[in-house]
């Protein structure tokens, strides 16, 4: 990749910029300006802080119109803000991508840019697999669930196959849409934000890749979560593992419902960020 090493994070960054713009149905080169921009701005990382009120993979700054911070956290809709200003520019797919990417982002550092488009496109070769430009998707189709592309980033998605998702009928079938016995919401104000998100979305399906709002996977909803909180996590399972400051497991109250098969069903979502309320 151009003689760079990217680690999981900025790898599954990277992958989540390149889903996003195939879903879209925009061109190979989307990919390697919005991936180029993310280099600069924040080295493929989703950062919670920056110049001034800079946050994100972009370095969106929400006083400048580009949404408040819980959108600006969310690496899926920073990429729909950055794309839907870059292909409002006339002629952007004949634009140099470091022109295109100053276009849009206004920097103060206009020349940082170009440098990037070697590393961006050598990248985003290794995830995009298949014709510079998607086939466009039939009418109607859900497009956070079809596939125009296989991402080289499945070895970083979470290993659930969407079996926490589905509800068969029989002896123990619970309830997706309550919460277990005894629940109590987090007393820190920040943890509470993200669990109240995440319970808001009790009863949705598990899309693998999902982060919000239609559906989301265990690695997406923690991502929606935490940034309706203010909180930057880092994309996918095997970056989040390192997110936060490990605590005792004896100390994870919220969190022993993760491991219960009773509840494993009904608590997919609530699991998941219970899980991470302790360690953030």
């Amino acid at each position: 990749m151009d003689g760079v090493d990217w680690t999981g994070e900025q790898t599954e960054n990277a992958a989540t910029i390149v889903a996003r713009i195939v879903e879209r149905q925009l061109p190979r080169r989307a990919a390697v300006i919005a991936v180029s921009t993310a280099i600069v701005e924040s080295q493929l990382r989703n950062i919670a802080y920056g110049d001034r009120d800079s946050l994100g993979l972009y370095q969106q700054r929400p006083s400048q119109g580009w949404g408040p911070p819980a959108r600006v956290l969310n690496p899926v809709a920073a990429t729909d803000s950055f794309l839907d200003r870059l292909i409002a520019l006339p002629g952007w797919a004949s634009m140099a991508p470091g022109t295109a990417a100053q276009a849009v982002q206004r920097s103060a550092f206009p020349d940082r840019y170009a440098p990037q488009e070697g590393p961006a496109a050598a990248l985003v070769e290794q995830l995009w697999v298949g014709e510079d430009n998607p086939v466009p998707l039939p009418p109607g189709t859900d497009s956070s669930v079809a596939t125009n592309t296989q991402l080289a980033s499945t070895v970083y998605a979470c290993p659930d196959s969407g079996g926490a998702g589905l509800r068969t009928g029989g002896a123990g079938v619970v309830d997706a849409t309550t919460l277990p016995p005894g629940f109590t919401a987090p007393t820190d104000p920040v943890a509470r934000t993200a669990v109240g998100y995440a319970l808001a979305q009790l009863g949705k399906p598990y899309v693998w890749g999902g982060t919000g709002p239609a559906g989301f996977d265990c690695s997406g909803l923690m991502l929606a979560s935490w940034a309706s909180a203010g909180v930057a996590l880092p994309a996918g399972t095997v970056s989040q593992k390192h997110a936060g400051t490990p605590v005792r497991l004896q100390d994870i109250a919220p969190a022993t419902w993760c491991s219960s098969p009773a509840h494993s069903a009904r608590v997919r979502i609530l699991g998941t960020t219970a899980c991470m309320s302790a360690t953030a």
